[in-house]
């Protein structure tokens, strides 16, 4: 996890790096869970548009401004994730990222391809005996150790710590995580950049006890204070529909509100983001079934 869930949320949690995130603190049975699909997912694609408000009707405008091509993520019959595809806005194939698991289902290699075919960067996972992820490591073409992420995990194999180690042995970043120890939740988040002691800030979860959903998100300083909270609250459909931010002193920044409109097998097929009632953007998902 390489940003706080709270970042996903605000910059578009369908366009983030953590939409396509590859390593996460909690342990699903696979990928289109942790996307919300339902049904026997083959392929999603994201197109993001810009909302026009168009005599009181709701229309889709230009793509949005950061929009540099589709991302189309490819998954087997048992729910992961086996390949991303990265187009450019001509539709032209720009990158692919191909993933292979084990027959435990864990992943042992994350290859990445540019458009000629070549592999750019090769990332390979170690467990322990236990199963337990301890280590992602990326490789250049020809075999040179690049990056290092090394895990520390609890007895339950929960992580508790990825700490990321440069190419020429310096700190990257450190990021610690904490459990609810009756749910199992991750409730708090920590992010370290400027050394393995020194935090920068941390991100604290709240949940629905009957839903498991996060409805809290509490960001904190690096001295232990409040700087921001958001309040999410989901439709029947486990989807986000509002999220209302507030400042360090409890003040109302702007709230986030979501409408859908849903395939045959519950899946959102176009989202509607208004920020204080605004119609902002517009995100498709074109999503096919084996």
């Amino acid at each position: 996890m390489k940003k706080t869930f709270y970042s996903m949320l605000l910059l578009c949690v369908f366009f983030s790096q953590n939409l396509l995130a590859d390593d996460t603190p909690k342990k699903t049975q696979n990928h289109l869970k942790d996307l919300n699909l339902k049904g026997n997912v083959k392929t999603f694609k994201l197109t993001p548009y810009k909302a026009v408000d168009y005599f009181g009707k709701i229309i889709k405008g230009n793509k949005q401004d950061f929009w540099n091509g589709d991302v189309v993520i490819v998954f087997d019959q048992e729910g992961f994730k086996t390949e991303t595809n990265r187009y450019n806005k001509i539709g032209q194939l720009s990158q692919k990222v191909i993933y292979k698991y084990d027959e435990q289902g864990k992943r042992t290699t994350r290859d990445v391809y540019n458009s000629f075919g070549k592999v750019q960067v090769k990332f390979l996972y170690v467990y322990d005996d236990k199963g337990n992820k301890v280590a992602y490591n990326s490789y250049s073409p020809t075999g040179e150790l690049n990056d290092t992420y090394s895990y520390v995990n609890d007895e339950k194999g929960r992580i508790l710590e990825e700490l990321w180690t440069k190419s020429d042995k310096s700190f990257g970043s450190k990021y610690t995580y904490k459990y609810d120890p009756k749910t199992n939740h991750l409730i708090e988040t920590c992010q370290y950049t400027k050394s393995e002691t020194e935090i920068d800030n941390c991100t604290r979860y709240k949940y629905n006890n009957k839903t498991g959903l996060i409805t809290e998100i509490e960001i904190y300083n690096s001295e232990n204070v409040l700087i921001r909270k958001t309040v999410i609250s989901y439709d029947e459909k486990g989807n986000e529909k509002s999220l209302k931010n507030f400042n360090k002193d409890g003040d109302f920044i702007d709230e986030k509100e979501y409408s859908y409109v849903y395939d045959n097998n519950g899946n959102w097929i176009e989202r509607t983001e208004y920020v204080n009632q605004f119609p902002k953007s517009i995100i498709e998902r074109e999503i096919t079934y084996y």
